[in-house]
């Protein structure tokens, strides 16, 4: 039972790198090699070089190439990341974890794995409608029939996203009365010169040049990337989709923006969304459902608690000092801030339910 286990385990990791390689190809490797043309124009059109080399149609390009190099290194890296993971996993254990202990550990409050899976669903309803438009001539197009419509489409992609910076706005009042109170835990998802060593000494784990695994905290140095990640990616697409959005003026109201400038926004929109599905697709979904300690699925987003054994193999540190009672348990939220996510969710389904009604023509 167990080597089956394992087999479907890696038959998927393989399965969806298979995926994002393809992703890769089609969506950044492609797109690159067709803009190279664009270079010999750019240099003709400015040589000798002055200081009017950065116009609208160059910066297509840089943007084109600033993605290509920025998601083929990480994509790549991630992935030999993961198989290293994979066959050293493989090789410590005989079986997949087995939880022996009923001691469990809260890691996330009911407040935190809401707006998980708030992130979850807004940002797959955008990529899916976002990607739908990349293949209208595949899946996309029965994405856009059973929305009602290229206009049911656009409204919801925007709704989606708007829910996003929503939550995003919420987040950070959610954690920045944390900098004025005597909670730690502010401060133990950013980056410190341990998570380099941690880094340099887990590699050397994997490829057997070390005995033992570095013993990590609260979070490891993926989880703070896959976490900065999505920091990053929200305040592209806000930037980027609001200056498609107003600047396109499709209400009537606005600046306007010369077309070249706006595909550069659309540009980075669209790339920024790749990376964010093939990170998510490579580190994300690994360490969260498909390696040998979790598979098929880490419930942590579900119960909030996880057992002790992976405490142990993942976290020491934390649980070292859950049990010298050193670590203080998850935030609460205060009143207020629960009202505003619950309505914040609500009037997210409202709103979806209204739009799909309106592109129906049930309304």
């Amino acid at each position: 039972m167990q080597r089956k286990l394992k087999i479907i385990q890696i038959s998927t990791v393989f399965f969806i790198l298979n995926i994002c390689f393809y992703l890769l190809y089609t969506l950044v490797l492609r797109p690159f090699m067709n803009a190279l043309p664009m270079v010999s124009r750019i240099i003709a059109s400015n040589f000798p070089f002055s200081a009017n080399l950065p116009s609208a149609y160059s910066l297509q390009f840089y943007v084109i190439a600033f993605y290509f190099f920025l998601i083929t290194v990480l994509v790549l890296l991630f992935a030999v990341h993961v198989l290293l993971d994979t066959v050293k996993r493989w090789r410590e254990a005989e079986s997949f974890p087995i939880e022996t202990s009923k001691a469990k550990f809260e890691r996330f409050s009911l407040n935190q794995r809401l707006q998980h899976i708030v992130l979850i669903v807004t940002f797959t309803i955008c990529a899916v409608t976002g990607f739908a438009l990349r293949y209208f001539d595949s899946w996309g197009a029965f994405v856009i029939y059973f929305l009602g419509g290229l206009e049911a489409r656009r409204i919801v992609h925007i709704v989606s996203g708007f829910t996003m910076g929503g939550l995003a706005i919420y987040h950070m009042i959610y954690y920045g009365r944390t900098f004025f109170t005597t909670h730690k835990r502010r401060v133990e998802i950013m980056f410190t010169k341990k998570d380099l060593s941690n880094l340099i000494a887990n590699i050397k784990y994997l490829l057997n040049l070390a005995k033992e695994k570095p013993k990590f905290g609260r979070y490891n140095y993926i989880q703070k990337l896959d976490y900065w990640g999505v920091v990053w990616g929200i305040v592209i697409f806000g930037a980027s989709g609001i200056a498609l959005l107003f600047f396109r003026s499709p209400f009537g109201v606005g600046i306007g923006a010369p077309e070249p400038y706006l595909l550069v926004a659309l540009l980075f929109h669209e790339r920024e969304a790749v990376l964010a599905v093939l990170t998510l697709l490579v580190l994300h979904f690994y360490y969260s459902h498909l390696n040998a300690d979790v598979f098929p699925m880490d419930r942590v987003w579900i119960t909030g608690s996880v057992p002790e054994e992976i405490m142990r193999s993942e976290h020491p540190l934390e649980l070292e000092g859950i049990k010298k009672g050193k670590v203080e348990p998850p935030l609460p939220p205060v009143p207020w801030q629960s009202i505003f996510l619950t309505s914040l969710i609500l009037l997210f389904i409202t709103v979806m339910i209204l739009s799909y009604s309106y592109a129906r023509g049930l309304i």
